[in-house]
């Protein structure tokens, strides 16, 4: 299969398919009107020799088309030849267990070359080698426009060219104006612009750099034309003109690798209008570019109708997601990880945000270092710069206190593409084995077979590295590990991304990456009466997308704090309990937990059956699901909220894996959004009989065998008797035994 049409594969396949992803909630209403084929430039009248005056007006006469009268020359783009192809590479696909018996799963690896392509095609030009940058200026008035115009070319800040030219050009026409350079293979900044005294100056020159990746794109006449229609619907649109705004997507993608400290440069190469009726061009051949879209067809949608369209900068951010992948970024979403995926500990998993991830307006360290390892390499591959590894990986997991977690067990577990599963985390152990007394432990590297995996003609290669055989799209580049400590099990991840900015870095032996766990420290074994009072520094936050934000609120209805939720993004929003100790609860009495709830939420309203509850224990986890998106019932007033353990109609119960209601560990509280940004307030979170040192041996009675059982644990030192979490066992830790027997846990 073709790389770039498995590339769209993974995102949208076409320039309709992109609009229809999603459609931004804040676009205005409008509909592409149906334009009638232009006809030929002789409705046009051309002036005489020498700057157009204002009172030279020519205006299109089409019924169609709001009449105008504009003057205006653009620098649409600047080509640089002789042009050399990307690289073609041809993809096998291969289901793989690996020797040490992990598998099967699904990976693809380049394996050759298509287009007649051989490891002696030339990608750049020879040094000395003499090559042209010609620019395109293009009338995009409606004036003809007849004159002298002046071409400027600057390498380096410095003019090396003045070039006069007369033109005499209807609107759309175009001419060129050429620059001959001796080629040196170093990048150099060239700029272009022509001095004419016309109604847009801004577009006027033109930038780009001597190895910046070179684009092509085709408009038809009518889609430009509708474009500039549509425009007078938009307030903050940056222009008008169709081929101007692509050009500053450029310009906006520019400024996010120079804003990430990445040397890569993109630029239009070709950007042509094209009859609506006009065949699809061959020369230049596509081979020679990166592409998309290929062209805009008359008759589709706006891309200011994409979900990613930003009103505020006029930009759609969709389509230079889809541009990185022309430069082999992958979508970093696929080391995403939702509930229903990871069948180990059921947790979500969200990896860094990033224009490949979330659409985010920004590129990540990991985006940035791979087309800083591209820089200079022709492009055409996908996803290949995940094969640069250190010789080896090693953990550290360390507890809430920061002390190494030594003698710990381990257990790694991968997210990777299963036969008849998809892309899930299954429960086969992929490595296992135990820290030392520093909480380290050196991951095993997986053998890999180069016959498999080539080394690419770019000059990837992959190597022994604890993943396996890395899919180029992200598929498997996700670990899970399982830490078990003194009786007690915590998750926490590794990227690969992580592990490639560590090589990028220059940790290419031995690199290090230690993590934090809810392991070792103090042991909670009473919750709180009331577990959203006033410790929102004990809970944690997770967002699937965007940024999650805990913090107490005076707005109650018990007691004198909720637990404020305010989440920027969309999807699922966790905040989970507790997050600076070990919990040990027993539950075995509980039979419903209680909140109250209130939201705020600017979108359509709450999804995924929100709200979720889970309970995790050190073998599985409970989850108690509302089948109706209770929270939209929260929707600008308090609602209560009585959660049955055994669940019912309104709270569907499911258990995953091995789960101890005798020895839960957390409990979390998700909610979905439509949309992106709400905010919720929970309170009065707490279980139902109580859980506290008066019901000792948790039977959900308070009774003479609580103080007992107590004083038993109390005289032999048993952990569970330090009520206070003071680490010492003394006359304090009875009175509060007492204490709370006496008020019956009130």
């Amino acid at each position: 299969m073709n790389m770039l049409a498995f590339v769209r594969s993974t995102w949208c396949l076409s320039l309709s398919s992109l609009m229809a992803c999603a459609v931004a909630a804040s676009s205005p209403p409008f509909v592409t009107p149906t334009l009638p084929q232009r006809g030929d430039p002789s409705s046009f009248v051309l002036p005489p020799d020498g700057p157009p005056s204002a009172a030279m007006q020519a205006v299109e006469t089409e019924a169609s088309l709001p009449p105008r009268a504009e003057l205006d020359l653009q620098v649409v783009c600047v080509s640089r030849t002789p042009r050399y192809p990307r690289y073609d590479p041809l993809y096998t696909y291969y289901w793989i267990t690996e020797p040490g018996g992990y598998g099967p799963y699904r990976f693809s690896a380049a394996t050759g070359l298509g287009s007649g392509q051989n490891a002696s095609t030339q990608r750049w030009p020879n040094v000395g080698q003499t090559v042209s940058y010609t620019a395109t200026v293009r009338n995009r008035g409606t004036l003809a426009y007849s004159g002298s115009v002046e071409g400027t070319w600057t390498v380096d800040g410095v003019p090396v060219s003045v070039v006069p030219q007369t033109l005499s050009l209807a609107p759309r026409q175009t001419a060129t104006y050429a620059l001959q350079v001796t080629w040196d293979g170093l990048d150099h900044n060239i700029h272009f612009a022509i001095d004419a005294a016309d109604d847009r100056p801004d577009n006027n020159d033109f930038s780009l750099t001597s190895l910046s990746v070179a684009f092509l794109s085709y408009a038809d006449r009518s889609y430009i034309d509708a474009f500039r229609v549509q425009s007078a619907s938009y307030p903050n649109a940056i222009t008008d003109d169709f081929f101007d705004w692509l050009n500053a997507h450029m310009d906006r993608f520019n400024q996010l690798f120079e804003a990430t400290n990445c040397n890569k440069r993109v630029h239009f190469d070709v950007l042509a209008e094209l009859e609506d009726s006009a065949s699809d061009p061959t020369d230049p051949a596509r081979i020679n570019f990166a592409i998309f879209p290929f062209r805009y067809r008359a008759g589709e949608g706006s891309l200011r109708l994409s979900g990613y369209y930003d009103p505020s900068e006029d930009l759609d951010y969709g389509l230079l997601h889809e541009m990185g992948h022309q430069l082999g970024l992958i979508d970093l979403y696929r080391l995403n990880v939702s509930s229903a995926q990871n069948q180990v500990s059921g947790q979500p998993y969200a990896a860094t945000s990033d224009l490949m991830n979330g659409v985010s307006h920004f590129l990540s360290e990991h985006s940035a270092n791979a087309m800083n390892h591209w820089l200079y390499k022709a492009h055409g591959y996908y996803g290949q710069f995940l094969y640069q590894m250190p010789d080896q990986v090693k953990m550290r997991f360390v507890g809430y206190d920061g002390a190494p977690l030594a003698g710990a067990q381990v257990r790694v577990y991968q997210k990777a593409e299963r036969p008849g599963q998809g892309e899930v985390i299954t429960n086969q152990v992929k490595f296992s084995g135990v820290t030392d007394d520093n909480g380290e432990w050196l991951v095993p590297n997986v053998t890999i077979n180069p016959a498999y995996v080539p080394t690419t003609h770019a000059g990837d290669t992959l190597r022994n590295n604890p993943f396996g055989y890395v899919a180029v799209i992200g598929t498997n580049g996700l670990l899970l590990f399982q830490v078990e400590h003194q009786g007690r099990s915590d998750y926490t991840w590794l990227e690969i991304t992580d592990v490639n900015n560590a090589y990028w870095a220059g940790q290419t032996g031995t690199a290090t990456f230690e993590r934090q766990l809810a392991l070792g420290g103090s042991t909670q074994y009473f919750p709180p009466l009331d577990l959203t009072e006033g410790n929102a520094d004990s809970w944690y936050a997770w967002a699937a997308d965007g940024v999650l934000t805990l913090s107490n609120d005076t707005f109650a209805q018990v007691g004198n704090y909720s637990l404020k939720y305010h989440a920027t993004g969309g999807f699922d929003n966790s905040a989970l309990y507790p997050a600076d100790r070990i919990a040990s609860w027993d539950l075995g009495a509980v039979q419903n937990i209680h909140m109250r709830a209130y939201a705020v939420n600017p979108n359509f309203g709450f999804q995924e059956g929100s709200p979720w509850v889970i309970l995790r224990s050190p073998g599985g986890y409970l989850e108690l699901r509302s089948t109706n998106d209770a929270m939209n019932q929260a929707m600008g007033q308090w609602r209560p909220f009585v959660i049955p353990i055994a669940g019912d109609s309104q709270w569907a119960r499911t258990v995953h894996g091995t789960f101890d209601i005798e020895q839960v560990q957390s409990i979390e509280v998700h909610i979905d959004t439509w949309g992106a940004g709400f905010t919720a307030w929970i309170d009065g979170l707490r279980f139902d009989p109580p859980v506290c040192p008066g019901d000792y041996n948790a039977d959900g009675s308070i009774d003479v065998f609580d103080v007992l059982g107590y004083l038993n644990d109390w005289s032999s030192a048993a952990p569970r008797a330090d009520i206070t979490a003071d680490g010492v066992l003394d006359v304090w830790d009875v009175l509060r035994l007492l204490n709370s027997f006496s008020s019956q846990c009130q």
